[in-house]
């Protein structure tokens, strides 16, 4: 018996009623960079933020603008530069708070250049009272808990996602070699940054950089992306922008998701596969792995760059129609959800 298809799309408004998820583009909220200064880092030269507070625990540490270790991170005109830092037997502090507090689905970034790991700098994170809600750490023992070996020069991107306005997650990824590392979910509400060098002893190759802090509003994966889903079903194809039932559309009206239909032509029972999405030329970069999912049930989803995550698996029938919806919540943790019909809706 046929399932018809207005038993089908009501499923689907029922779908998007629960997800209730906002809709927005993405935006820029706050920006800055040193080319936006003169000869004083003092001020305010973006917007979104309030401006700089710079100090140090004493007189052996101070605050510049410089060229970036290898020019990895420098904005501007005739080569460009960073925000730089010293901190010899002192600290140095460079401190912002954001115009508000992060709130659902905003982002907050910033660039670091590294290069000698003497002594400590890093980042704080900040809640409103200005006290430190997450630290990034850069030293000899290593860059944080993230386990990388050293690499001169290193460019490293510091990403946060403020999943609700409780609890936030932080990505870093290193863009010399694309090593990657997330947290797990953490409490609080982050509301700006603090970063920090000290006690590195003499010389430019221990001077910390950082530029371009910035706050979007996000959580849309970017369309060149795309979003798939490689599994048993087509031998675990992945290939970006390869068409067919297993590479998903997006669709931006109403709630915005990714969906495709597909008639599953296998053995009837249980299938691996995983939800997937492109970054920096990896098409498998980006995956949403290792859940149990039941049909006609939505699922929630954990996002990892970890390429060893399990599968997930569902049972499917025979000759039986799959209707397949991805919410569009960006590089994090979403929901998904596979409606069965006995035709094509």
């Amino acid at each position: 018996m046929k399932t018809p298809q207005n038993i089908l799309y009501p499923l689907i408004f029922l779908f998007f009623i629960v997800l209730s998820a906002s809709v927005h583009s993405q935006s820029t909220i706050a920006y800055d960079d040193a080319s936006n200064y003169g000869d004083d880092w003092e001020g305010n030269g973006g917007f979104g933020f309030y401006p700089w507070n710079l100090y140090t625990s004493n007189g052996d540490a101070g605050h510049f603008f410089g060229s970036s270790h290898g020019g990895l991170i420098d904005t501007g005109d005739n080569g460009g530069r960073a925000f730089g830092m010293w901190g010899n037997a002192d600290y140095a502090n460079a401190e912002r708070m954001f115009g508000l507090p992060l709130t659902t689905d905003q982002e907050f970034l910033i660039e670091m250049s590294v290069h000698w790991r003497d002594g400590e700098r890093g980042i704080d994170l900040l809640n409103s009272q200005t006290g430190t809600i997450f630290n990034f750490n850069i030293n000899n023992g290593g860059y944080g808990t993230t386990g990388w070996s050293q690499v001169d020069n290193s460019h490293i991107t510091l990403r946060v996602v403020q999943i609700d306005n409780t609890n936030f997650q932080v990505f870093l990824r290193r863009q010399n070699d694309n090593a990657t590392w997330a947290s797990d979910e953490i409490s609080g509400q982050v509301a700006g940054f603090k970063a920090y060098v000290g006690n590195t002893g003499g010389g430019g190759e221990r001077d910390f950089y950082i530029n371009s802090p910035r706050i979007i509003q996000g959580g849309r994966i970017n369309l060149a992306d795309g979003v798939r889903m490689p599994g048993d079903w087509n031998s675990f194809e992945n290939l970006p922008g390869m068409g067919g039932d297993f590479d998903l559309v997006r669709t931006t009206i109403g709630t915005w998701r990714w969906q495709t239909t597909f008639e599953y032509t296998g053995t009837t029972g249980d299938q691996n596969f995983k939800f997937v999405s492109t970054g920096f030329g990896d098409p498998w970069r980006n995956q949403w792995s290792a859940t149990g999912m039941t049909v006609n049930t939505m699922a929630d989803l954990t996002y990892t760059t970890d390429g060893n995550s399990a599968n997930n698996t569902i049972s499917l029938t025979n000759g039986k129609y799959y209707t397949v919806l991805f919410q569009d919540r960006g590089y994090t943790d979403t929901r998904a959800i596979f409606m069965e019909t006995s035709a094509v809706p």
